[in-house]
């Protein structure tokens, strides 16, 4: 479907992102496509050898639009990978370590936003037969959202977390449990309060 600049999707995309804004609403974004991704989506569109005919490079038109109306976070998958990224002020996550595969970050595919990827940033550690810490795993990110003491606001923080294998060291590849571990890349922001309405009273 058409969402370019324009067309019906971008003007009633651009009335809810205003509409959030003028509240005072902590806005994310959800897209399937992501914007700026280091796995085999992050190829320019087009077919062909170096490009992707499910490129999300195109949904990069939308980023003015997110910085005008102070969108948080772009939550995203397509690639089965997990990935975190800055693009004037707006982070963009691709949680796709929740998908069928974790292959490496594709050849070719260069995301000069990236701040982290689990694949390079949690490098694996290794006590003889054991995985001890890092590696990809399957998971998912976590966004709690609580209240500030007395002004009224928010925090809001963002954990990539994850299932990491338990090994047992005498008996190589057997999984003995799985643990909740949380990737460093854990983010957090604080939100004012929204001003009060304003209220008019009457003569």
């Amino acid at each position: 479907p058409d969402w370019a600049a324009g067309s019906e999707q971008h003007a009633w995309l651009e009335r809810e992102l205003a509409a959030a804004a003028d509240r005072g609403a902590i806005t994310f974004v959800q897209c399937h496509h992501p914007p700026f991704s280091s796995g085999r989506h992050g190829l320019p569109p087009g077919s062909g050898d170096g490009l992707d005919e499910h490129s999300g490079q195109p949904l990069r038109a939308l980023a003015p639009l997110f910085k005008q109306h102070r969108v948080r976070c772009v939550f995203s998958g397509h690639d089965d990978l997990y990935e975190h990224s800055l693009a004037d002020g707006v982070h963009y996550f691709v949680v796709g370590n929740g998908g069928d595969g974790l292959p490496p970050p594709q050849e070719g595919a260069v995301n000069e936003r990236q701040i982290f990827i689990a694949h390079d940033q949690a490098a694996e550690q290794w006590n003889g037969n054991a995985l001890a810490a890092g590696g990809k795993h399957y998971g998912h990110v976590e966004v709690d959202v609580s209240r500030t003491d007395g002004d009224g606001g928010f925090t809001v923080t963002i954990t990539p977390v994850y299932a990491f294998p338990v090994l047992d060291p005498a008996r190589p590849g057997v999984v003995t449990g799985w643990e909740r571990r949380a990737y460093e890349d854990v983010f957090t922001f604080d939100v004012e309060a929204a001003p009060a309405a304003a209220t008019t009273v009457a003569p």
